[in-house]
């Protein structure tokens, strides 16, 4: 008779599906009406000249967007799914269902400019929208002295040392920082994933790569759907069982992983 651990092992040679948060938003009775009429499915929609064929060939249409948008976000175009909830308006796309909003946006007015915005879901409505962050932020980069722009203008060092190849004493401080601060973000991502308090995705880096100061993940936690209070209850219900079905099914990826790399250390053994 098979022992519990050979039975467990038999089913785990299956990796378990991904969450669908389409069909959870599907389930709880939001309307959800497309972006587009006809999704990209990959049919041929012309032809063009393919230069090492040296002739003419069929194009599909997600051949046609990436010429034209670059490659996409998650390996395809996704359609994007619009909705109201207590006359909040929403977006989802099931590129981004990995990541701390789930995929979701809700669009809001910026409380200094007054433009209308889409807001990651676990972002709060108060925060100003990213034009506004940006221009009231106060670039942290030193000046290099020894490189100058094209009018005669010191410029940045990230600029001097990236684009120009400065290695001033300013410059290489800069760099040493700059990589000092990346490191702590790791760290600080990696306790947090330790501890609990934040998904595994996107990868520990800090949140802001600009000239700016950089934010890491310790500076801000994941919050998990039940605290995001701006929210209409019905989608942090909804939130909340997707919530636990990423841990699942994160615990479920983790246990697979770790029995197929004991098996492949068996079977280097035998």
């Amino acid at each position: 008779m098979a022992t519990p651990t050979e039975v467990s092992k038999k089913h785990l040679h299956l990796v378990p599906d991904e969450p669908d948060v389409l069909t959870e938003l599907r389930t709880a009775g939001f309307q959800l009406r497309p972006n587009q009429k006809r999704p990209l499915t990959g049919r041929v929609v012309g032809e063009i000249f393919d230069v090492a064929l040296g002739r003419l060939r069929p194009i599909t249409d997600v051949e046609e967007v990436t010429r034209r948008y670059g490659e996409p976000f998650g390996g395809w175009f996704y359609q994007t799914w619009m909705f109201l909830v207590d006359a909040m308006s929403f977006q989802f796309n099931t590129a981004f269902q990995q990541l701390d909003n789930y995929g979701l946006q809700y669009r809001t007015v910026c409380p200094e400019c007054g433009m209308a915005d889409w807001y990651n879901i676990n972002v709060p409505p108060h925060r100003p929208c990213r034009d506004c962050r940006r221009r009231h932020a106060l670039p942290t980069t030193p000046v290099c002295h020894e490189t100058l722009a094209e009018d005669g203008t010191p410029i940045r060092c990230s600029t001097a040392y990236l684009k120009r190849g400065c290695r001033c004493s300013a410059c290489r401080a800069w760099n040493t920082a700059k990589h000092r601060r990346l490191r702590e973000g790791r760290r600080c991502n990696y306790l947090l994933i330790s501890a609990g308090t934040t998904r595994s995705t996107p990868a520990a880096l800090p949140v802001s790569k600009t000239n700016k100061e950089v934010v890491t993940a310790c500076e801000s936690p994941y919050v998990p759907p039940i605290g995001w209070v701006w929210l209409p209850a019905a989608l942090r219900c909804v939130l909340m069982q997707v919530e636990a079905d990423f841990e699942r099914w994160d615990e479920q990826i983790s246990g697979y992983a770790e029995w197929r790399s004991d098996d492949q250390g068996e079977s280097k053994a035998a």
